[in-house]
């Protein structure tokens, strides 16, 4: 069971989000209105159109909101106003990642990283980007390279190595990292892992460890719930499938792996539901 594309690009941003590596143009809590600010920072662009700043603020707050293309768009204008601004090169490259355009993305932080050779962040995300790519010796160095700026980096450098299939790698850095920083999403990446290993019982120890640090951890939930059914046990499976798409409507797999069970059970207008469910998301 290795992780999908998908699934490291979203555990790559709930990590920077989570260690404040994303560059912040403010101190803004989820709560404001970032359409005002948008508003806001448009007025300052006209009254001078070369304030690289505000560019720089301005596309910050659409990508907040999901509007990465916007983002691209002033971020490049804030770098025309800034050629030497590392952290604009970075917030570019991070969102030409999450918008498939890796090479554009490599290329930002490859200036990033000529302009500031310890921005730890710019490593993570290119090694990232060159794990996508498959040239994962590149996304290894990478990887360490940021480590020796900050050790909380391991963590990634597991995720690349389950994906890679080092297992034993993987394991030893989810290890390292949980004695010092235990979170949600390294105890459901290690629980998958363990499952992969045919270790079930420290499996089901490590999702319940997620649960308790964040009972809304919908994965830690769904990757229980693959190895319930794994094991038949179909009650406990269609719990825990249930229970990931209550805190996650949207979460595709959930839908067809619980879909999977009902059609095991024979429950085919159930199943057939939740298949019909998961194609409706999927064309959307």
């Amino acid at each position: 069971m290795n992780l999908s594309k998908n699934f490291i690009a979203s555990i790559v941003f709930t990590f920077l989000l989570t260690f404040n590596t994303i560059c912040l143009a403010e101190n803004a809590s989820n709560d404001e209105d970032y359409s005002a600010r948008i508003a806001y920072y448009t007025m300052m662009i006209e009254k001078n159109p070369n304030d690289g700043d505000m560019y720089f603020n301005r596309a910050l707050a659409y990508s907040i909101i999901g509007g990465n293309i916007n983002a691209i768009n002033d971020y490049s204008k804030a770098i025309e106003l800034n050629p030497n601004d590392a952290e604009a090169h970075f917030n570019r490259g991070f969102l030409y990642y999450n918008v498939g355009e890796t090479k554009k993305a490599i290329d930002d932080l490859n200036k990033a990283i000529d302009l500031k050779d310890d921005y730890a962040q710019a490593y993570v995300v290119r090694g990232v980007a060159y794990h996508q790519m498959n040239e994962n010796k590149k996304a290894i160095k990478d990887l360490n390279k940021a480590m020796e700026f900050d050790t909380k980096y391991q963590a990634m450098r597991g995720i690349i190595y389950q994906d890679m299939g080092e297992n034993e790698k993987a394991l030893a850095d989810y290890n390292k990292v949980l004695e010092t920083n235990p979170s949600e999403d390294i105890y459901t990446n290690r629980g998958i892992l363990y499952t992969k290993l045919g270790n079930n019982e420290q499996a089901f120890a490590d999702y319940q460890k997620a649960i308790e640090i964040n009972p809304n951890c919908d994965k830690a939930y769904f990757n229980r719930g693959i190895l319930y059914k794994i094991l038949n046990d179909n009650t406990n499976a269609l719990n825990d499938f249930t229970k990931a798409i209550e805190i996650n409507p949207k979460y595709i797999d959930a839908y067809e792996a619980r879909g999977e069970v009902y059609q095991a059970l024979g429950d085919n207008d159930k199943a057939n539901s939740d298949f019909e469910r998961a194609n409706q998301l999927i064309a959307h």
